[in-house]
């Protein structure tokens, strides 16, 4: 609600004052203003009586509650709007105010903006201070607006540079705009000063310190207006909590909080210790070795790890527990107590159950060709290749546990033989098996597969080229007593022939390397 509103004619511009010396001031006589009792105005009392406050610049000698009387009725169809002279100013003019001479004064209100687009030509919200006796010539600015934005706004000034005097208020509206100002709530008061004391909440050990910081005066009180600050500062290990009063209502949990106090005031410091990380965790590689809990609680479905915020100095239980064909061996940090105490330290702690396979022991002989694999139990996770005869023990993890396997392997050569030869007319070829097989025409990489006779799986393999010998008949030959053949590269047959013969021949070596039998008819 809103009693003082003023509105200028939209487009007006030449901003000239409507204010007289001959104005005519309701009579209310001096508000002596104390800190028991300030002055406080909201307008609502003059709805149909006398206003202390004056309003100049219209033409009209309507008191300020006729000016926005909607806010005062139920009624939206009763509006009224101030009759104001359209190119000057509108001024609102408070009745006299003494102020002590001692302590602190503080002029405050509440404004209202409206139609802030219509905020022109430079104008700007106002109020003046006007000495007791004083004229124009002596009204000083107290307050100027610095932007207009429509909406509601607590606005506060000081008011210690009069103390000890008398004056009047002036609001003043430049009339060269043409936006709504709403004015209520005008309070004139010396500033309230209260004892206030900060302290630690009370505890066992030395958690912090708390103090208090603002203007006092002469007597040790603080001034409310413009607020006290409390400070925790939390010592090492901890941390600030908030602020509460006596009754432990929380207050703030500023650590550096600036309030206004309304009465005397004790306040006190809250302080926790400072909680880090505790986290309990199966090491990715040892997944499904085991698992682990913190406090009994273990780690969410899928996970390996369990996590906690744990405060200084508190303790917790952390336990490993293996699975089958597991052992627990230690923790990440070489203490091998489980389940385990941890009394959290100032920082974050985080361990690593370690687990081991229990021991097996098993034996194995084994006789293989040329080479052999040993598998892991799930039949495909490769232990070791062999390609030669072993005899002794293999160690390895499988999901049992730790195997000690003594290992007798002998390892056999299988017995494939390759074949590669030349042979005239035929080849009778015997194979590792002791069969046989005959050839008359040339073959290549002919494969016979059998197994030896050590189990083995065997491969021979022929490469055969047969040749051809050859005959041939030349004309009958003559010799006197005995013959010798004569062959074409000059050189003679072995063979004497001492007898003629229809059919007489000598064998000799064709290009192929096989046999050539040449006939002919000897005399």
């Amino acid at each position: 609600s809103y009693s003082w509103r003023v509105r200028a004619n939209c487009g007006a511009s030449d901003g000239a004052s409507r204010w007289t010396e001959g104005n005519d001031f309701y009579p209310c006589g001096t508000f002596v203003v104390s800190e028991a009792h300030p002055f406080f105005d909201n307008f609502r009392q003059y709805i149909g009586s006398t206003s202390c406050w004056t309003p100049v610049g219209n033409n009209s000698a309507e008191h300020p509650s006729t000016w926005s009387r909607r806010y005062f009725t139920d009624n939206p169809d009763v509006i009224y709007y101030a009759v104001h002279d359209r190119y000057g100013d509108i001024y609102l003019v408070s009745p006299l105010f003494h102020l002590p001479a001692e302590d602190r004064a503080t002029l405050s209100f509440t404004e209202y903006i409206d139609y802030a687009t219509s905020y022109t030509n430079g104008g700007r919200n106002s109020i003046y201070v006007w000495p007791e006796g004083g004229d124009t010539s002596s009204f000083q600015l107290l307050w100027q607006s610095t932007s207009v934005d429509n909406g509601t706004r607590y606005r506060a000034c000081s008011l210690d540079d009069y103390k000890g005097q008398t004056f009047r208020l002036i609001f003043k509206y430049e009339g060269n705009n043409a936006h709504r100002w709403f004015i209520t709530d005008v309070r004139v008061g010396m500033d309230t000063a209260y004892r206030v004391t900060a302290a630690v909440a009370a505890t066992a050990d030395e958690r912090g310190t708390a103090a208090v910081s603002g203007e006092q005066t002469s007597d040790g009180r603080y001034y409310a207006a413009s607020g006290v600050t409390v400070t925790a500062a939390a010592a090492e290990h901890y941390t600030f909590v908030g602020w509460t009063d006596r009754n432990g209502e929380l207050l703030s949990t500023d650590a550096e909080w600036t309030f206004h106090p309304t009465q005397d005031t004790a306040v006190y410091a809250n302080f926790d210790t400072v909680s880090h990380t505790l986290t309990v965790l199966v090491p990715s590689a040892q997944a499904g070795y085991g698992t682990v809990t913190l406090d009994g609680v273990a780690p969410a479905e899928g996970s390996t790890r369990v996590s906690v915020a744990a405060k200084y100095m508190t303790a917790h239980t952390v336990t490993a527990v293996a699975a089958e064909h597991y052992t627990f061996s230690r923790w990440s940090d070489g203490v091998t107590d489980n389940p385990r105490t941890v009394t959290m330290p100032a920082a974050d702690v985080t361990l690593a159950a370690v687990f081991v396979p229990e021991d097996i022991y098993r034996e194995l002989t084994v006789s293989a060709c040329d080479s052999w694999t040993l598998y892991k139990s799930d039949g495909f996770t490769e232990v070791r290749t062999f390609t030669e005869s072993y005899d002794g023990l293999v160690n390895y993890t499988d999901v049992d546990g730790a195997i000690h396997l003594t290992l007798h392997l002998t390892i056999q050569r299988s017995s494939g033989v390759l074949t590669e030869l030349a042979v005239c007319d035929s080849y009778t070829w015997v194979r590792g098996d002791g069969t046989v097989q005959s050839y008359s025409e040339s073959v290549l990489g002919e494969v016979y597969s059998y197994t030896d006779a050590h189990g083995c799986a065997s491969t021979d393999t022929l490469t055969l080229t047969v040749n051809r010998s050859s005959e041939s008949t030349v004309e009958a030959q003559t010799g006197c007593d005995s013959y010798r053949y004569t062959y074409s590269d000059g050189s003679q047959s072995a063979e004497i022939f001492t007898e003629s013969a229809a059919d007489a021949w000598v064998v000799t070596t064709n290009a192929a390397g096989c046999d050539s039998t040449i006939h002919f008819a000897l005399t």
